[in-house]
Parts: C-alpha cells; sequence; structure tokens
C-alpha cells in the first residue's frame, strides 16, 4: 500500500516543485520554501488516501515488551468501572451500546530517567502531562519532554479508534471518552494529585480533552486536572461555522486537508466524522448540538457560567488552518466565564497549518511553538 502513495506522488513531486519555484505565489505562504511547499502537498495525499488505505493504524491490544522503544514504557489502562459512569456520558453509552474496554497507554520518559519494571508512583509534587511510539503522534509528548525542565514523563493513551465503512463498524462515540476518563482515573489511583496533571490533545484528542473536562465538571465522580493543553482543537465536528468569512472557507487553499469545499466530501475528516458519530448519532442534530461532540458549534446555546472553574488552559492554533475559528471560538467562551489574564491563553503560530507540532517540516513555527509550551508549564 505505501507503494501505491509513493508512485501516485512521484509523478507529481516534480510538477509541484517547479511551480512553487517559478510562481512563489503559489506557495501556501510567501514565507515557505519550495520545499517546505512541496512536503506540504505529500501531506495532503497522504491524508486523502488514509482512509481508503486504513494507513497508519496501530493495534491497542497488543503488548509491547520494555525496551522495543527508547524511553518508552507500555502500560495497560483497566476499563473504567460502569458503576462509575454517569450524567450524560452514560447515556451516550447506552445509546449507543458501548461498554467500556481495557485499552493500551504509553509513558514517555525524558531521556536519563526511565528505568524498566513497575510503573513508580507519583512523587510529591510530580506533574504530569493517543501516541502510539511508532506513529507521527509521538512526536508532541516526545518534543515536549526534551524541552521542558520540570516534567519527566507523560502518559499517552491509545484510545481506541472509531471505524465505519467499508471497514467493520467499531468503538463509536463515546468508546474513546470512556478510555480517556479511565486513563485519568488511572494517574489519580497511581498517586498524582489532580492540580498537578496537564490533560493535553491535539485535534480530536483537543474535542477529546474538553469532553472529559465537561464530563467531570457534570458529575464531580472525579476532581479536575490542573490544566488544559489544547492543540489544533477541532470544536465543531458538524463544520456549521462556514459562511464566506470564515476559516473554514478562507484558509482552503493552505491548510492540510484537500481542496474541496465541505468538510464532508474530505476522505480523512469525513470518514472519521462518519465512524465517530457511528448509527447512533446523527451529523443533522446531535454534531450540532451536542456540546460533548462538538463545543464551538453555532448551534448550541451556551449558558452563563459553563465554563467556569475549569482549569488553566493553553490553546495552540495555526493561523492557516481551517478550524482556526474553532479555538478562536473556544477561548471566548473561556475568558468570559473565568477571570484573569493568565487563565486563558492562545498562541496562534504564523503560517502554520493544522497539527503542525506532528511534522518536521513545519519550521521554524514548530520549534517555536514548543518552547512557548515548555515555558507555560515550568512557570
Amino acid at each position: 500500500m505505501e507503494n501505491i502513495l509513493f508512485i501516485n506522488c512521484s509523478l507529481k513531486v516534480p510538477f509541484w516543485a517547479l511551480r512553487a519555484a517559478l510562481f512563489p505565489s503559489s506557495r501556501p505562504h510567501r514565507s515557505w520554501s519550495v520545499k517546505k511547499t512541496v512536503l506540504l502537498y505529500l501531506t495532503r495525499k497522504a491524508l486523502s488516501l488514509f482512509s481508503i488505505l486504513h494507513l497508519g493504524f496501530f493495534e491497542n491490544d497488543v503488548e509491547i515488551p520494555d525496551g522495543t522503544y527508547k524511553n518508552t514504557k507500555f502500560v495497560w489502562i483497566e476499563a473504567e468501572r460502569e458503576e462509575s459512569i454517569r450524567g450524560q456520558v452514560k447515556l451516550f453509552a447506552e445509546r449507543a451500546n458501548v461498554k467500556p474496554l481495557k485499552t493500551s497507554a504509553f509513558w514517555y520518559f525524558k531521556s536519563g530517567t526511565f528505568t524498566s519494571g513497575a510503573v513508580e508512583p507519583a512523587k510529591v509534587g510530580e506533574k504530569h502531562g493517543t501516541a502510539h511510539p511508532q506513529g507521527v503522534y509521538a512526536s508532541i509528548p516526545k518534543g515536549i519532554l526534551r524541552r521542558t525542565t520540570t516534567l519527566t514523563r507523560i502518559l499517552a493513551i491509545d484510545y481506541h479508534l472509531c471505524s465505519s465503512a467499508p471497514f467493520e463498524p467499531n468503538h463509536p462515540f463515546p468508546t474513546a471518552l470512556l478510555d480517556i476518563i479511565a486513563g485519568y482515573r488511572y494517574l489519580l489511583e497511581l498517586g498524582f494529585n489532580s492540580e498537578n496533571v496537564i490533560v493535553a490533545g491535539d485535534s480530536a484528542g483537543g474535542n477529546l480533552t474538553l469532553a472529559l473536562t465537561r464530563h467531570i465538571k457534570e458529575t464531580a465522580v472525579l476532581p479536575m486536572p490542573g490544566r488544559l493543553l489544547l492543540l489544533s482543537l477541532w470544536g465543531d465536528i458538524s463544520a456549521s461555522d462556514n459562511g464566506p468569512t470564515s476559516s473554514l472557507r478562507l484558509n482552503l487553499p493552505f491548510d492540510i486537508f484537500t481542496n474541496t469545499p465541505s468538510i464532508l466530501e474530505e476522505s480523512f475528516a469525513g470518514y472519521g466524522i462518519r465512524s465517530y458519530l457511528g448509527s447512533a448519532f446523527t451529523f443533522d442534530t446531535d454534531a450540532k448540538i451536542n456540546p460533548y461532540l462538538s463545543p464551538t458549534s453555532p448551534h448550541i446555546t451556551h449558558t452563563d457560567g459553563e465554563y467556569q472553574r475549569y482549569p488553566k488552559t493553553f490553546i495552540i492554533v495555526g493561523s492557516m488552518e481551517r478550524i482556526l475559528d474553532d479555538s478562536t471560538t473556544m477561548v471566548s467562551y473561556l475568558q468570559k466565564d473565568n477571570l484573569g489574564p493568565d487563565h486563558i491563553i492562545i498562541h496562534i503560530a504564523n503560517a502554520a497549518v493544522h497539527d503542525f507540532l506532528l511534522f518536521g517540516w513545519a519550521k521554524p513555527e514548530r520549534t517555536e511553538t514548543f518552547l512557548r509550551i515548555a515555558q507555560w508549564i515550568d512557570g
């Protein structure tokens, strides 16, 4: 399958490079090099083939021995206890006939701190921040650990990925959310104080981070985490804010997703939405009005104080992201209900695309943003 991608792209790379060299205005941003432009096009092509070829998935039910990956340890996260599932999440699980499942996770350790054997309990005052060690998503926890001085380890939940036709439908909402709830409980039972836990997520992971926080506030079954880190937040899976001045439209030519007017027509995003909703939830209603699915949807009427007592939050987003508005809208909601200039902050990285922290070619914005994250964590 990788050969299909290689052959398909190898025929286009010379054309992409020549066009970017001869017509600088065709590049996504005037500061971008020819090489960076070509790598963006390659990323787009990979994403467009992703759902067709089912590339990039790793089994999360296979145990990986210590020493397989450097500074990494595999652990099992036991399924969330059914009696602990309450509130709206319980109703969602019953509606979708979803049961909590055991899932896997990976501890990433700062270089020189890894020890084999059982995971050590939390140290007094220790801070803690979906990523398979072979996957591109592992670059985020690794990038943070290289630059922070106060974190020595990060737990990445390898939550169950949803699927739909042409593959076997599996793990729809709220399966992944139940995995995240179980992962957070695992940290608390390991001895971490909730105020020292930073819950982070990129793209759909940011959506899950907000869903976890909403669940905690609604049910009070768990204490609030200390901070949230939202990276390239996908806050509205219905893509309802798509008017002529929206980022969904204005950034259409520049982002990593394929250039089609509707997000539902895109193979990568469309497949993800259909898979996540499954058969129990609908796009025309649930995706637009359920705050656990689309907290930044314009179809949702928010109440005063809805986001009060939310943790300190740092939102990172690229200026060329199609879903830039999801992040800026969430900032406005959070700032309205949480006092203090440093409680809710946002960094809009110049000339950056969606999930730019994943891509080594996204320079200099990637390095600069990792440093900002480390300063925020250590501060």
